[in-house]
């Protein structure tokens, strides 16, 4: 109910008040929808909000600014430090990693100069924006800012942009996304408890967990967009069909872009601009993947993840210079089968680091591994992934071949939508594109009932939420 109650409440005032109304609205429903789980972090938020807003005065200002940056910073990862990694974790407020990364981009572009204007109340609005509260996009306030001063000439459309975005990513959660949960825990919990586990269920609980996490992370995001485009907002690009990535380097321009452009403009090229020699530059690489392992959790297995990432981007970087050195061709001058052999080369990488991403010990994920390359020898069998309650093993593969279908040849969403700009960001469209007319109206209706029976009659959370 309350998405409902907060859209009806903004169009109300944004007829009837004046023009900050609407948004002082948007501030007191965002307040409300962080402190439902536990009231008191309301107060963490406000807090974090203020110290930020007053260093980053205090940056404009000083002649000096390089310590006051770096005091701000470490206060941020100090506050990050305490809640997901101390016993005070088992309280912490919603969203603080997405916070707390914000917060100290808010920080760096002020030092930067790129902040013409602060302002407390868009601050508080563009940290605590509840649509991307929970899994971001990573908002810099010099992007938000702007917008929060301009009403929206086109409202009808920004809702109907805005209710269709946030449709299909509804049904990609909970009927994509979800739907495979079950076959990814009998794999990876039956790694935890008996070990050895056959090729077969191997990759398909790899690949299955990859177009879990795929179809979850990009149906949020759709979600997230289309909430903030119904009031008139257009958020940041955070998902561009990372499955499609001939590179690691491109797979993490494309995967959750938000993340990736923070930590590789304001942690990976302020460090490399000190480490300036290749293997400072390559070890720069996998320190800051091995921060976003553990930015996701503290446990070996998301370091290893991180790590696997830091090796993928120091080979993509060490062949991209070999080949320079070499005078090799562009990649669009290559022949015409390259480009597919290094999307699935990117993928199979990516699926494998994605293993302990979601394994829940490094025994359990070295186990699933060991099962992809075969040596185990556990066969090609499907028992963990034909032990499923209410499906089969057939089943499951064939949602698995449909979903790497969908994603290899089909637009993506903001493609579909392209010509009524979803994103920020700008996008190249498809063939066939969405239309605000009582075909596509009653197309999003159909989906719209798909995705809430299915919301309602089973258990859904985000996977990145735990983050």
């Amino acid at each position: 109910m309350f998405l409902p109650v907060v859209l009806i409440g903004f169009y109300a005032l944004r007829a009837l008040a004046p023009p900050r109304a609407p948004f002082l609205w948007l501030l007191t429903a965002s307040a409300v929808f962080y402190a439902w789980p536990h009231p008191p972090h309301l107060g963490v938020l406000a807090l974090s909000i203020l110290l930020n807003f007053g260093a980053a005065r205090a940056l404009s200002r000083t002649a000096r600014p390089g310590l006051l940056l770096a005091a701000g910073v470490a206060g941020n990862l100090l506050v990050l430090a305490v809640f997901k990694y101390t016993p005070a974790s088992a309280l912490v407020p919603l969203g603080i990693s997405f916070i707390t990364f914000q917060q100290i981009a808010y920080l760096v572009d002020t030092y930067r100069g790129d902040v013409e204007r602060h302002e407390l109340g868009d601050l508080a609005l563009v940290v605590a924006l509840f649509p991307h509260l929970i899994a971001g996009p990573i908002l810099r306030y010099n992007d938000i800012q702007p917008q929060l001063h301009a009403s929206s000439r086109r409202p009808r459309h920004d809702l109907a942009v805005g209710t269709t975005l946030f449709v299909i990513g509804l049904v990609k959660k909970v009927l994509l996304a979800d739907g495979l949960a079950g076959y990814v825990a009998a794999v990876f919990d039956g790694a935890a408890r008996q070990g050895p586990v056959s090729w077969g269920d191997a990759w398909a609980g790899a690949l299955a967990y990859a177009l879990q996490l795929y179809f979850d992370f990009s149906g949020y995001c759709d979600m997230a967009l289309g909430i903030a485009r119904m009031v008139g907002l257009r958020l940041p690009l955070n998902f561009r069909s990372p499955y499609k990535a001939a590179s690691i380097v491109d797979f993490w321009r494309r995967w959750h872009i938000t993340l990736s452009r923070f930590l590789f403009e304001d942690l990976y090229f302020p460090l490399a601009a000190h480490w300036t020699s290749r293997a400072g530059r390559y070890a720069a690489l996998v320190v800051i993947m091995v921060v976003a392992g553990v930015w996701h959790g503290l446990g070996p297995t998301f370091v290893v993840w991180g790590a696997l990432h830091g090796a993928y981007l120091v080979v993509n970087h060490a062949w991209r210079e070999w080949r320079r050195a070499r005078g090799a061709g562009a990649p669009s001058r290559a022949r015409p089968w390259t480009r597919p052999l290094a999307v699935l080369v990117t993928f199979v990488a990516v699926v494998v680091a994605w293993v302990f991403f979601r394994a829940p010990s490094l025994a359990a994920a070295f186990a699933i591994v060991r099962g992809m390359a075969g040596l185990d020898g556990g066969g090609v069998g499907l028992r963990a992934f034909g032990a499923v309650e209410g499906a089969s093993a057939r089943r499951g593969l064939a949602s698995i071949a449909v979903l790497l279908g969908v994603v290899w040849l089909t637009p993506s969403t903001y493609e579909w939508l392209a010509a009524s700009a979803p994103a920020l960001d700008p996008v190249s469209g498809s063939r066939w594109q969405w239309q605000p007319s009582a075909a596509w109206g009653a197309a999003v209706g159909v989906l719209a009932a798909v995705g809430l029976y299915f919301m309602l009659s089973r258990k859904v959370e985000f996977l990145y939420f735990q983050f």
